[in-house]
């Protein structure tokens, strides 16, 4: 992440913090996903989607390729799992998405160039996730929620051989 970061720091992160984030990305930082820059470079990186679900949840798309350059359109689903009362034992861990899970995905990063334009459909990552971009640029009058309403507006994603389809909803708390 770091070499994605050194190479595209004067023009896709050049409005990023130029001090913190190589300390945060080196090899050797306890710090990886401090930073709110670190979901969209590790999307830039690994060539993926990247939804993080936690205090505010967010979709990080790759922004050097288009989706037919990815290495899928599956995001990986990272959920941030916070430390008791003031405890600081903060930590990002990887959800495995059984298959045939219908997923409602977050809100767009909200610094991405098509959302801060409010020009969504000029993004080349917006045929793959259409509902998203205009939720996160219009999310409806006194709506608080980050991620879409109803099970129309998720995406099915899992292989073709699943027979079941599920929903996994986010916004409710077992």
């Amino acid at each position: 992440m770091l070499a994605t970061y050194s190479k595209n720091k004067q023009t896709l992160y050049k409005g990023y913090n130029h001090k913190r984030l190589p300390i945060t990305l080196d090899e050797n930082s306890n710090e990886w996903f401090i930073n709110f820059e670190c979901s969209q470079i590790a999307a830039d990186t690994y060539g993926l989607p990247i939804a993080i679900y936690g205090r505010q949840s967010y979709l990080f798309l790759p922004c050097n390729i288009t989706p037919s350059q990815a290495r899928s359109l599956n995001p990986i689903v990272l959920l941030y799992v916070g430390g008791k009362g003031n405890d600081d034992g903060n930590h990002i861990v990887w959800v495995k998405i059984k298959k045939g899970a219908i997923i409602k995905w977050p809100s767009m990063d909200p610094f991405r160039k098509a959302i801060v334009t409010k020009d969504v459909t000029t993004d080349p990552w917006y045929i793959v996730f259409p509902d998203v971009f205009h939720h996160t640029v219009d999310p409806g009058v006194g709506s608080s929620r980050s991620v879409p309403k109803t099970p129309a507006d998720s995406y099915y994603i899992s292989s073709e051989e699943s027979d079941t389809e599920e929903v996994l909803d986010w916004t409710t708390s077992s």
